[in-house]
């Protein structure tokens, strides 16, 4: 309210052609006080509002360079943007010889290049962040760094140096009683460790919640979203709609933009996972929309694409599947996102497959076999159910057998490797317990033509029936129809 006082004052001062130099002072002064109250409750967008009319105001004196740095962080977190105030914010604090707020700045900037999917910009701005304070005693600026680091590392799947990095950052935290960075480390430490299937990282990350929650942390919203991703990549579904539940309304309450983005975007997988295809298709063109109009990250698009490809498929709009599946493709391997790679390649290749395009489809299950083994990724998560059903339809595959028999166990590798060797009844109870309906439906169709051939017709209808229930409500024409004709054979 004081911050709009003066400017109100301000605007009728210059209307009235008054000396305005003081009150231009008082307001700028205001309006900076203003936006740090405001970034310290988390209300970002308020906050950039309020460091932007300030830098309007603000003359170039070496305060300048901080305040740009605050417009820029604000800028940030509230619209995903700030490159040109976080650039500029740098190179100033850099001249001053402020080391710590400039790698805060560059770690940012290095940010905002991952989300568009330019990694090696990304690592090679985290990297310079780390060297601004390579020499520089253990604080707040560097434990920020460390764990920064460590995140980015997670996501791309570099374990070893993910768990490395966060377990420094999670050190100089503790010995400096920074609470947020911790949970913030432990986010990504937990994240790592899921990776390589280690359960222990599902410990991490409800640590990291534990710790973000009670201190009312907006890093809560993150360490709600990687741990319910955890608890679906070990096929944990149920389990992780309520977590993800949790962190929708968490990122809402604190305004989280982003938040509410890459909640948008996992709820998709529930949509789909569950049978409302409908509403997945729904909120896929929303996001996909979102993206092309730059108000959303690029890297939720992947989750979109791949959705409408699931459903496309099993509608019998093989071209539709197809197109999707070849641009996530592109786009994971131009981004160089193994998040993205495997469920790419797996679920292409079973388009291939049902359009009888087996040796493409061969080609794309060897590139993910090849890609898989020299990753640092030991978890086979959902991916592996495409991956299953394609083998299975383009026959025998050794290298399945052998990738799924040297990964650790999860019910989502189980279920694969049920599919693998033609155990669908099996399949399917393993997909029904992981809550993943159309997978379970898919196993009910393939144990029913199984059933069939081998002369157990009693068996084989009640599969085929439990298959096409789910299949008739989501319209799923193309399995339907395989359904229908197999049960007409049982007569």
């Amino acid at each position: 309210m004081v911050a709009y006082h003066y400017q109100s004052a301000l605007s009728y001062a210059r209307a009235a052609g008054q000396d305005t130099s003081r009150l231009v002072q008082e307001t700028r002064l205001a309006l900076r006080d203003a936006g740090h109250r405001a970034a310290a409750l988390n209300s970002w967008p308020v906050a950039k509002r309020l460091y932007g009319d300030a830098v309007a105001l603000w003359p170039r004196d070496p305060e300048r360079a901080r305040l740009l740095f605050h417009y820029g962080k604000a800028s940030f977190h509230a619209e995903g943007r700030g490159v040109e105030a976080l650039e500029e914010a740098r190179d100033e604090l850099l001249l001053q010889g402020n080391g710590e707020m400039a790698a805060e700045a560059e770690v940012m900037l290095g940010d905002l290049e991952f989300r568009q999917g330019n990694h090696e910009r990304a690592f090679a701005r985290f990297d310079n962040a780390l060297a601004l304070l390579a020499d520089a005693p253990p604080s707040r600026s560097k434990a920020h760094v460390l764990s920064t680091l460590s995140r980015f590392h997670s996501a791309a799947l570099e374990v070893d140096m993910a768990i490395r990095t966060g377990k420094q950052a999670v050190e100089m935290a503790e010995d400096l009683g920074l609470d947020e960075i911790r949970a913030h480390a432990l986010n990504n430490i937990g994240s790592a460790r899921v990776t390589l299937a280690d359960d222990g990282g599902i410990e991490d990350l409800e640590a990291s919640l534990a710790i973000a929650l009670a201190s009312n942390s907006p890093e809560s919203v993150r360490a709600f979203l990687n741990l319910g991703t955890s608890l679906a990549d070990f096929g944990k579904l149920q389990e992780a709609f309520m977590v993800h539940a949790m962190g929708r309304r968490a990122a809402e309450r604190f305004g989280d933009t982003a938040g509410m983005q890459w909640f948008a975007a996992e709820r998709l997988w529930e949509f789909y996972w569950s049978g409302r295809w409908e509403e997945a298709i729904t909120a896929s063109a929303v996001l996909i929309a979102e993206v092309e109009a730059g108000s959303a990250r690029s890297h939720l698009e992947p989750a979109a694409r791949l959705i409408r490809s699931w459903i496309a498929l099993p509608r019998g709009q093989l071209d539709e599947a197809l197109e999707d599946a070849t641009r996530l493709c592109d786009f994971a391997r131009q981004a160089r996102y193994l998040q993205s790679m495997f469920p790419a390649l797996a679920l292409r290749s079973r388009i291939l497959a049902s359009a009888g395009q087996h040796e493409e489809a061969r080609d794309d299950v060897a590139e993910l076999l090849r890609v898989w083994r020299q990753s640092e990724v030991s978890i086979g998560s959902f991916w592996t159910a495409d991956l299953a059903f394609a083998v299975s339809q383009l026959g025998t595959d050794e290298a399945l057998f052998a990738a799924l028999a040297d990964v650790p166990s999860t019910r989502w590798v189980e279920a694969a490797r049920a599919v693998a060797t033609a155990e669908f009844q099996q399949a399917a109870a393993l997909y029904a317990e992981i809550g993943s309906a159309p997978d379970e439906a898919l196993a009910r169709l393939h144990a029913g033509r199984r059933l069939l051939a081998g002369g157990r017709s009693s068996e084989a209808n009640a599969e085929l029936n439990r298959a096409l229930e789910f299949h008739r409500r989501v319209s799923a024409e193309r399995y339907v129809q395989e359904g229908e004709a197999l049960l007409a054979v049982v007569g």
